[in-house]
Parts: structure tokens; sequence; C-alpha cells
């Protein structure tokens, strides 16, 4: 028997859900770059805004599209160039935001390395133009879908042969290598500075500097941690279900009803999960770090006083 329940929860996901997501995401990635903005000289916070500015334009840009599509037909459905351009931006957007987010757990990585050498790549400068050559490459790498991507019977995406090449390709790029180099950079940051104590890190401007561990690094590389835990965590379905339907299209084995259902179900949720990555970031640091709560607290009070200092001056 069909679960009819199904199409129904996956509507719910997909109107309802994608909204809350592309709302307070979008809010919460505005509240980041404007706390972030004191600290512009530091390479975590130019690393941690540059991919907040992307996750923007990535739910602002993909989220609307999604839910069109989920109830309609494609926007344009005779568009080619819209059908490549759609899938290209959306896949540059993400990977660039992930990549970023990568260099970010690199970043705290060197800080508390004993390599000097590595530890000077921590400057404002470097992050400028690591950003700048991940923007690159991926706009490089992902042309492959401005190529391939196209239309068949009115229906945008990939089809054949390159349907499996790409779901290979988004499989290692999209799910493992972010994975795999965010545990290895948080795990290595984790140990080093545990390794270091309470008491001293290295000055990134003199080899054998030392000056104390303040707080507040410990509680970015606390947030850090916790992003690649929810990270890894809500990837695990997008995971599940692209391996299953990979292995599944390659054998081009036929499938129930209930089957089909079910992981239309686990592909809205998963997707669900992997923009929630986009849109959560700002909540995640207002659980884990009290300096967060604190600078936001400030934002807040400085926000509410400039009306009511502008009045005052009018007033007079």
């Amino acid at each position: 028997m069909p679960l009819v329940f199904l199409p129904m929860m996956e509507a719910f996901i997909a109107h309802y859900g994608m909204v809350i997501l592309f709302l307070f995401g979008n809010i919460g990635n505005v509240f980041i770059i404007l706390l972030f903005y004191q600290y512009r000289k530091n390479a975590w916070s130019i690393y941690l805004s540059s991919g907040t500015i992307i996750n923007i334009i990535y739910l602002t840009f993909d989220i609307p599209i999604f839910i069109y599509t989920y109830f309609h037909d494609e926007p344009i459905p005779y568009s080619l160039v819209f059908c490549k351009l759609r899938f290209y931006l959306s896949h540059v957007f993400g990977q660039m935001a992930r990549y970023l987010f990568v260099l970010a757990c690199f970043d705290r990585y060197i800080l508390t390395s004993r390599n000097f050498h590595l530890r000077n790549f921590n400057r404002s400068i470097n992050a400028k133009c690591s950003i700048l050559l991940v923007i690159i490459f991926w706009c490089i790498i992902c042309s492959h879908q401005l190529i391939f991507t196209t239309m068949n019977n009115q229906q945008c995406g990939q089809f054949g042969i390159y349907h499996i090449i790409n779901s290979v390709y988004l499989f290692i790029s999209f799910l493992i290598i972010p994975s795999v180099l965010m545990i290895i950079f948080g795990y290595l940051a984790c140990h080093q500075m545990k390794q270091f104590g309470s008491k001293i890190r290295p000055l990134t401007n003199n080899q054998n500097g030392l000056i104390i561990i303040t707080r507040r690094d410990r509680e970015l590389l606390l947030m850090i941690l916790t992003q690649i835990f929810i990270f890894c965590l809500t990837t695990i379905f997008y995971l599940a279900i692209s391996l299953e339907l990979l292995i599944t299209i390659s054998r081009n084995e036929n499938k129930s009803i209930e089957r089909i259902q079910i992981e239309n179900f686990i592909l809205i949720l998963s997707t669900f999960f992997i923009y929630m990555n986009h849109a959560a970031a700002f909540y995640i640091y207002m659980i884990v770090s009290k300096g967060f709560r604190h600078d936001f607290k400030k934002l807040l009070k400085k926000c509410c006083k400039q009306p009511i200092t502008a009045s005052v001056i009018e007033q007079r």
C-alpha cells in the first residue's frame, strides 16, 4: 500500500521548512557579517565572513527556485540557458561556501602549529588570496555542468552516463572531501591547543614569542568544531540516499511505488539538511559561544541607541 502521508510531509518541508530556512538563515547570516566586521583584519573572520556572504547568495538564489520547481513545472520550461545556469550557479555557490569553511578550519589548525612558516600563513592577505583561488577554482571545476546539463522532456537535469559520473563527482567533492578535511583540521587544532594548555600559544609574527591563549580563540574553535559536527551529521542522509540512488541507477533496478516514495522523502529531507548547513551558523554560534552572544547584545544595544540619539538631536 502506498505511503500516502509521505507526499504530505514532503510538501510541508518543501514549503514551510524551506521558507523558514530562507528567512531565518539570511537574517542570521547578516548578523554574522555585522558581528565579524570588527575582526575583519583577522584571517578567520575573513574566511567566515566570505563564506557567510556566499551562503546568503546561495540561499537567496536556490531556495526560491527549489520551492517553485517542487510545486510547479520548470520556471522556463524551454530555456536551456536557465537550466544550465541554475545547476551551475547552485553548485558553484555551495562548493565555495563549504571549502571556505574548510579554510577556516585550516586557519584554526595553523594558528596552533609549532611550525613558524606554517603559522606565518595566518595573515589577512593570504586569506584573501586563498578565497580568490577557491572562487576561481570552483568556477572552473563546475563548468562541466554548464556543458552537460540539458533538457529532456521539458525536465532540467543530468541524464544518461553523465548522471552517474556527476553523482560520483558530487559524492566525492560535495560530501567526502570537505567532511574529511574539516574533521582532520578540527581534530589537529583541538589536539594542539590542548598541548599548549591554557597559558600559551605562538605569535604569528615572532618565531620565539609566546602569548596567552585568549578565551575568544577557544570559543572560536568550539564554534567551528560544533559546526563541523552539525555538517557531518546533516550530510549523512544525503550521503546515504546519494549512494543508494547511484547503486540502483547503475543496476537499472525496478522499484516499487513505496520505495520511490521513501526515496523521494529522504531526498527532500536530506536537501533540507543541506540548506540548513548554509542557514544555521548564527544560531550555532549563539548557543555555544558566550563571547558571540555578548557581541550580539552589544550590536543590538548599539542599533537601539542610534535612533534615540538621532531623535534627541533633532528635538534640540
